[in-house]
Formats: structure tokens, sequence, C-alpha cells
């Protein structure tokens, strides 16, 4: 199974988790790891079209037809992406995993993308930028990034 995008820790914190929140899976099919959108209190799997706004969340458990892996099926935990909240994953470039970070920067902008039903900072698109790059790491090529304010969904 490949690395999949995780919550990491509270930005400055050492080790603080983040929040954890739930929304009805209502029909979602998802993979573990993918960005999550809240539609009225049910969960659906971000679009990445354009400018992505309304971010929600890291999905926790998989879901398939609305039936999520946790104790409660008919609910998906999500790891909530708020400012203060970093998050870790592999990075790709044109739809291929990256293994060469050295051109990755603390500071810089990225995309997200879907790739077989996982989602990966994309290091070819600095146009529809969502994360900002907080830790490089080199030995196990990912990063940890932060979600920019502007795409957040500021529903609590």
């Amino acid at each position: 199974m490949p690395f999949q995008m995780q919550p990491g820790r509270t930005l400055g914190s050492a080790g603080n988790v983040p929040d954890v929140a739930t929304l009805l899976a209502g029909a979602l099919t998802c993979s573990k790891g993918q960005l999550i959108k809240d539609s009225s209190g049910t969960a659906i799997i971000h679009p990445l079209t354009g400018t992505v706004l309304l971010v929600y969340g890291v999905s926790l458990e998989a879901d398939v037809a609305g039936v999520a892996d946790g104790p409660d099926s008919s609910i998906l935990h999500i790891a909530r992406a708020e400012r203060e909240t970093e998050f870790v994953s592999k990075c790709v470039t044109s739809s291929v995993i990256e293994t060469d970070l050295s051109g990755v920067s603390v500071g810089d902008t990225y995309g997200i993308i879907t790739v077989s039903n996982q989602d990966y900072v994309d290091l070819s698109d600095t146009s529809d930028v969502l994360v900002t790059i907080t830790k490089v790491d080199d030995d196990i090529n990912i990063v940890w990034f932060t979600f920019l304010p502007s795409t957040l969904d500021p529903a609590e």
C-alpha cells in the first residue's frame, strides 16, 4: 500500500495531534488520506479543480459506498485542516511519485493531485496552489505542509 497523506502535528508543537472531526459518510467512496469537503454535514471527496476552497480535512479511514472502516460505519473520521495543522505526504511530478526532493524548499507552494485514488502534493502545479511546504524529509522523500488559509473551510 502506498504512503497515504496523513496528519502530522500541530505546527510548532512537540507532537500535538490535529483535531479529529466527523461528517456523515453518505454514499461516499474514498481512500484513507484523501481531501474531504463538507457538503451540508456529509463528506464528499474534494474535486481539486481550479481554485480550491473549503478544504475540510483529510480522511483518516477508507469508505466504500458510505460504509466507513471506523467504529461507526455511517460516519467518516477526518483530520481537520486548520491553519496550525501540518500534514505529511509523498510528492508527485507528472503523476509519478518523486524520489528526489532536492528542488523543494520550505515556503514553496503547490497544488494537490489525485493519482490512483490517493492524494499527493503535486510538484508540477504551482498555479492552483493549496499548500505551503513547512519541512522536507529527503531520507524518506516526504514533505510536511500546511494548507493555505484561503483554502480552508472556516466552519467548525
